[in-house]
């Protein structure tokens, strides 16, 4: 069995390795304060939602209250999108504002990752015969591809509370708006270091796309009287109009001026946190 070795190159600049090192660094924090966040609100809800026992009306009207939504989504890529990506997932937060009409309004934030990435053609200036890469050190090494993004809705909307009957602030939900969508490739080398793919080398190969869209969601919203189960299902489309935002790519040479039509098709699952006004818990008469 033929084994290939190939001797490091002895002549290393420490200062570009620190430099790397550095950036490695930073990613993982930004990383670690994300899920610091995600997981603190989730925690601030569970404090904030025990005033929903409390509410006597609750089964009864129609009341003005804030939805903390902890969402998974899982979508499928439509259009231009569907060339680079395979099935995404996303986990974020909303935060609807409900009046006592049932409308609302809704914002939130949540974060796309997948490790299905057609990444065909990009990293050719790079490979060697194989489809491995010469990291700094002269070994060969092969690299980590995942799909990083983000997506930020504004949505109307409005729950029917006729569809199920459970209580007037439950019932199938209607909701259509606009949204911020951006996308790129993550390039990771694994357990070895690759200058050409680290830095201001890496926007060259990330692909970074964005832009804004329209979105669409139906689904069913229940609001336990109780307040033990509360929960949001629901199917979600979006039709985003984006643009590559990196001046060149590497494995082009040129920069991609296409408008790019990037759809988005997909489910949506939450665990919600109601938040209230504290009704009394008993009336006095004198």
């Amino acid at each position: 069995m033929l084994s290939l070795h190939i001797q490091a190159i002895p002549n290393i600049q420490p200062a570009r390795f620190q430099v790397v090192a550095e950036n490695r660094n930073r990613r993982a924090k930004l990383m670690g304060m994300v899920l610091r966040t995600f997981w603190g609100l989730i925690l601030l809800g569970g404090f904030l939602s025990p005033n929903l026992r409390a509410q006597e009306s609750l089964q009864d009207s129609s009341i003005r209250m804030i939805f903390l939504d902890v969402s998974y989504r899982g979508q499928w890529p439509g259009g231009d999108m569907r060339e680079r990506y395979g099935f995404t997932s996303a986990l974020g937060m909303d935060v609807s504002l409900k009046a006592r009409n049932n409308f609302y309004l809704s914002t939130g934030f949540h974060f796309l990752f997948s490790d299905s990435v057609n990444l065909e053609g990009a990293l050719d200036p790079l490979l060697v015969p194989g489809g491995l890469i010469i990291t700094d050190n002269g070994l060969l090494t092969d690299v980590r591809i995942i799909q990083n993004g983000l997506l930020i809705p504004l949505s109307v909307g409005k729950v029917f509370p006729f569809i199920g009957r459970h209580n007037k602030n439950s019932g199938l939900y209607v909701e259509a708006g606009v949204q911020f969508l951006q996308h790129k490739i993550n390039i990771t080398p694994r357990d070895e270091v690759v200058t050409a793919l680290d830095g201001e080398y890496a926007k060259g190969y990330d692909r970074l796309t964005s832009g804004f869209g329209l979105r669409q969601s139906i689904g069913y919203r229940y609001i336990d009287n109780k307040g033990y189960v509360n929960l949001r299902i629901g199917l979600d489309f979006s039709q985003n109009f984006t643009q590559s935002r990196r001046s060149v790519d590497f494995s082009t040479g040129r920069g991609d001026t296409r408008q790019r039509r990037d759809f988005l098709t997909g489910f949506m699952v939450s665990w919600t946190f109601p938040l209230f006004n504290r009704a009394p818990d008993a009336a006095y008469y004198y």
